[in-house]
């Protein structure tokens, strides 16, 4: 296929030309386009003055359709289709540092996928990005992809194996307008795009913060409390092992959009934690867990927490709910809850497996954002 030129609303969509590489080499080591796209480390030498001469080459052989986007004067980024089997195809897309916050991706993209359907043929366009590119997928959403999952080590970036989100489009399913839901998405992509902020409370010294290589020996001691272990679900004998699994899984939490994690910190140690977990299924609302360690214990230290982290989730994530559940009969955890304006709902019957085996009876209590 010979080239195909575009434009889109103020933007002109092309193949690269020479003259495009100073742009390009200063584009493609910029640092967000380095951690979510393949581009080697060493992009001007291996992609000398012939990467105009090899994308026309792509274009005649139907590899890969690339264009850079233009305002006439600078590269604001770029988009390609990659065509797979049965003719779908497959895009991807980046804007430089210079271009960004000014819908640039979306419009280009627009116009491609729009290109795609009305004048190839395309049956469907799939979307993949690297798990933790917030920024990318809520511009998919935005354009009404629909999120099919999660491939694991699926990418190869420079040596290292990503996690990727997938999604696909139909055609006709090109949205217009944002769908449903999607100025909570805007919120949470902007919160987890940067890095997990530290809340205060409203006791002095008091803290939350991301989990910390100097926290592993408290959080041992902490869940090792034999008094604790049976309203909690950590592991039983608690070793450093499953302290160091925390500290990636909070890490992990964080990247991947599912909630916050936290532990209470004063002057003196890590002496709690505290998670705020987003439902799936409804992403406005979702639940609370907490552990305090057994010596801050009676100084209000959760109920502050708590207090930080619901106006956190209502006032930053958008929710609407924020359930709280524990074992019937952890009295301790109900009294902060409900010091923290949390109301009783009831009892869940066998809601939870304790350790993987027996099912107990939960207490149900929740907040609301009108509660605050």
């Amino acid at each position: 296929m010979e080239p195909v030129t575009l434009t889109a609303d103020g933007l002109t969509l092309r193949a690269p030309e020479d003259g495009d590489l100073v742009d390009l080499a200063r584009a493609m080591t910029d640092a967000e386009v380095m951690r979510w796209t393949l581009v080697p480390l060493d992009w001007e030498k291996r992609f000398p003055a012939n990467f105009a001469s090899v994308a026309l080459r792509q274009w005649h052989d139907d590899v890969n359709y690339r264009w850079v986007i233009t305002d006439g004067e600078r590269v604001l980024g770029m988009v390609n289709l990659t065509p797979k089997r049965h003719g779908v195809m497959e895009i991807a897309f980046w804007t430089s540092a210079w271009a960004r916050g000014g819908g640039v991706a979306e419009r280009a993209a627009r116009a491609v996928i729009t290109w795609a359907f009305d004048v190839v043929g395309c049956p469907r366009v799939e979307w993949d990005a690297i798990v933790g590119n917030h920024a990318s997928r809520l511009l998919a959403l935005k354009l009404g992809f629909t999120m099919t999952g999660r491939q694991r080590a699926s990418l190869d970036q420079r040596g290292s194996r990503r996690d990727t989100w997938t999604g696909d489009l139909l055609s006709g399913e090109l949205r217009a307008t944002p769908p449903p839901g999607y100025d909570v998405a805007r919120a949470r992509a902007v919160a987890f795009s940067g890095e997990q902020p530290e809340l205060s409370t409203s006791v002095p010294g008091l803290r939350l913060r991301p989990a910390r290589e100097e926290d592993v020996d408290a959080l041992v001691r902490m869940c090792g409390d034999t008094e604790a272990q049976q309203w909690i679900t950590t592991p039983v004998p608690y070793e450093r092992s499953h302290a160091e699994w925390f500290l990636d899984f909070g890490r992990r939490s964080w990247r991947d959009g599912a909630g916050p994690v936290w532990v209470l910190a004063d002057a003196e140690s890590a002496c709690g934690t505290i998670d705020l977990r987003l439902d799936a299924g409804d992403r406005r609302s979702g639940d609370v867990g907490f552990h305090t360690a057994f010596w801050a214990r009676g100084r209000g230290y959760m109920t502050a927490a708590l207090n930080a982290v619901c106006a956190y989730g209502f006032d930053v994530l958008l929710m609407e709910r924020i359930a709280w559940k524990a074992y019937v009969g952890n009295a301790g955890s109900r009294r902060v809850a409900e010091k923290a304006g949390f109301t009783f709902e009831g009892t869940l019957r066998q809601a939870i497996a304790h350790r993987g085996g027996e099912m107990r009876d939960a207490w149900l209590a929740a907040r609301l954002k009108e509660d605050q």
